[in-house]
C-alpha cells in the first residue's frame, strides 16, 4: 500500500496519502478537533512535574484507553534534562505498565541513556514493541537495541549522509524501522525520499515495507 507512515510528529494536521501518529501530552489531547489519524500520549522527561505527577498519570491512563490513542509516549530517559534520574526512570516505568496493560506500543525518547534503557527492558520484560524515536546514535548501539527487540525510527538527521542516523540506517539490513518528522517542518515525503535513496530501493517498496511493519506492531 503506497502510503506514508509518520510514526511520530508534533504537527497536528491530516495530509493526503499519509497516516500520522501525532504526539501530545495528557493535557494537550483534544479529540474534538480531529486533527490527526492517530495519537500517542505521554509525559516527556523534561515535562515531569513531581508535584502533579499522580494527577498526570491518572489522566494519561484515561487517555491511553481511547481507541484513537494507539501508542504510549513519548516517554523515556534524557541525561540533559534536569529532572532527577530516578524520577525519570519511575515515570518511564509507569508508561511501560500502561503500554503493557492496554497493549499499545511505547514511543521512547532516549538521549545518552541507552544502557539504562536496555537494563530496564531486561528487568521489566515487556511484550509490546518499544520504538526509539528520532534515532541518531551509532550503529553499535543500534545493534545492541536490536538484540533486545527495540525498533528505531529515523527523522531529519538522515538528511545528512554523514550523520550517525544515516549510517545506522544503512546498517539495518532487513531489520524493521520507521520514519518520522518529529517537530521539524520537513515533509514526511522528503524523509522517505532520502531513506529510499540511501537504501537504494524504490520509494514504493519502502512505503510497503514500513506499512507492513506498522500493521504488525500496531495491530491495525
Amino acid at each position: 500500500m503506497s502510503v506514508y507512515i509518520n510514526i511520530h510528529t508534533h504537527q497536528f494536521s491530516e495530509t493526503p496519502n499519509t497516516l500520522t501518529i501525532c504526539n501530545t501530552t495528557p493535557h494537550g489531547l483534544d479529540l474534538t478537533r480531529n486533527l490527526a489519524n492517530y495519537y500517542s500520549v505521554g509525559i516527556h522527561p523534561m515535562n515531569i512535574n513531581p508535584a502533579s505527577l499522580d494527577m498526570e498519570l491518572e489522566l494519561l491512563e484515561n487517555q491511553v484507553s481511547l481507541s484513537k490513542v494507539i501508542a504510549v509516549g513519548e516517554t523515556g530517559l534524557d541525561t540533559f534534562v534536569k529532572i532527577d534520574k530516578k524520577m525519570q526512570e519511575h515515570v518511564f516505568e509507569q508508561h511501560i505498565k500502561l503500554s503493557e496493560k492496554y497493549r499499545k506500543p511505547l514511543i521512547i525518547h532516549c538521549v545518552r541513556s541507552f544502557e539504562n534503557l536496555i537494563r530496564i527492558k531486561k528487568l521489566t520484560k515487556p511484550i509490546m514493541p518499544w520504538i526509539i524515536h528520532g534515532y541518531n546514535a551509532n550503529a553499535y548501539i543500534l545493534r545492541e537495541l536490536q538484540k533486545h527487540n527495540c525498533i528505531c525510527s529515523f527523522g531529519e538527521k538522515i538528511m545528512y549522509p554523514e550523520s550517525n542516523a544515516a549510517k545506522a540506517l544503512l546498517s539495518l539490513e532487513a531489520y524493521p524501522f520507521f520514519l518520522e518528522t518529529d517537530n521539524t517542518e520537513i515533509a514526511i515525503e522528503e524523509i522517505y525520499r532520502q531513506a529510499a535513496g540511501l537504501l537504494n530501493k524504490p520509494i514504493e517498496v519502502l512505503q510497503n515495507e514500513i506499512y507492513t511493519s506498522f500493521k504488525q506492531y500496531f495491530h491495525l
